[in-house]
């Protein structure tokens, strides 16, 4: 049956929704190997946390949506949730640091923002290889960790990378800075939280075969692909890699 032809016949005209126009999408370049990596999300378990205690000489910082606000010395921050890009549009623009975006074709506006890179989001197991695609595991860390490792470069350096604020609980709350949550729902994601944190088997090999790894120093997350730290630890066995 063709229901656009009746349509017509009847006087009514369809509005089908169109995708959104993106950006301009880019490419990873780069090698980050050179230096043990924090990647730092918005977990409950950083609640209180002095964030000043991230900024170790030798340790490089990405930050993952909200956290950019409490870490002035990251090198970029990365996101793929459109609301918050809607959001927190003005603050991106005016921030001045590199930004990354994984995006996809969705009813409604994508921001342009000013000195960012915008990247294919896409959707299937492990990460994305291509330099050109992010394989989005349903969330921004998640993401984050697929966008740090396409920087793993062609060095063959051994790498080393911590977790911190990966919970995917509410155990302690839903985020440390919840009252920053404007967009977001109590409550609304708490369904996939057990399956974004096993999303990350999926890209154990991936990681071996690079040479890259992780520490997950958020020590009551469902994310059990990894070994397990206090953040304490985690800071300490970032600092022993340095130089």
């Amino acid at each position: 049956m063709d229901i656009a032809a009746i349509a017509a016949r009847n006087g009514i005209t369809m509005h089908r929704a169109q995708n959104s126009p993106l950006p301009e999408l880019g490419t990873v370049t780069g090698d980050w190997t050179d230096k043990p990596l924090a990647i730092i999300g918005t977990g409950p378990s950083l609640k209180g946390f002095d964030f000043s205690r991230f900024d170790i000489a030798g340790v490089r910082v990405l930050a993952v949506k909200e956290a950019i606000w409490d870490l002035p010395f990251a090198e970029e921050v990365f996101c793929l949730h459109r609301p918050w890009l809607l959001d927190r549009e003005a603050e991106l623009g005016a921030l001045d640091k590199r930004k990354v975006f994984a995006v996809e074709p969705e009813v409604g506006r994508c921001p342009v923002i000013p000195n960012s890179l915008y990247l294919l989001r896409t959707r299937h197991a492990g990460y994305s290889d291509k330099p050109t695609e992010i394989q989005s595991g349903g969330n921004s860390g998640f993401g984050a960790t697929n966008y740090a490792y396409l920087k793993r470069g062609t060095s063959g350096r051994r790498w080393r990378w911590a977790l911190f604020g990966f919970d995917y609980t509410d155990q302690l709350g839903e985020h440390y800075c919840a009252d920053r949550y404007t967009w977001y729902r109590p409550g609304q994601n708490a369904r996939y939280w057990r399956s974004w944190g096993d999303n990350f088997n999926d890209c154990k090999a991936q990681l071996s075969r690079a040479g890259i790894d992780v520490m997950n120093a958020s020590p009551i997350s469902t994310v059990s692909a990894f070994p397990k730290c206090s953040i304490d630890e985690g800071i300490r066995w970032l600092t022993a890699a340095c130089g």
